[in-house]
């Protein structure tokens, strides 16, 4: 049984999460179906959200509209679409030297 491309995505940052020592969680959103897919702590660095999406395809209105509102309380959310972007937002994380400020 093969897996879909949003699907590899997702995989692809929790292999990266995992070499770079930290953890991930799927999200469910308590029934909130915008919430982000996955929580991603890594070690020395704050938490962030990633919603994992097939290549070419973008976050829907309600999840961007959910986004922004986590952004608004401070929170880091990325959307990913690529195997390539999800290994690269992990690396840029677990390397900076400095929070992002909004």
């Amino acid at each position: 049984m093969s897996i879909g491309p949003e699907a590899k995505v997702e995989n692809a940052l929790v292999r990266a999460v995992k070499r770079h020592g930290g953890m991930t969680r799927k999200m469910n959103g308590a029934g909130y179906r915008a919430w982000p897919d996955r929580l991603v702590l890594l070690p020395a660095v704050e938490q962030f959200y990633v919603e994992c999406k097939a290549p070419g395809k973008y976050a829907t209105d309600q999840q961007r509209a959910l986004h922004n509102k986590l952004r608004q309380q401070g929170a880091i959310v990325f959307v990913v679409d690529s195997v390539d972007m999800a290994e690269g937002i992990v690396l840029t994380m677990a390397t900076r030297q400095t929070k992002i400020v909004y």
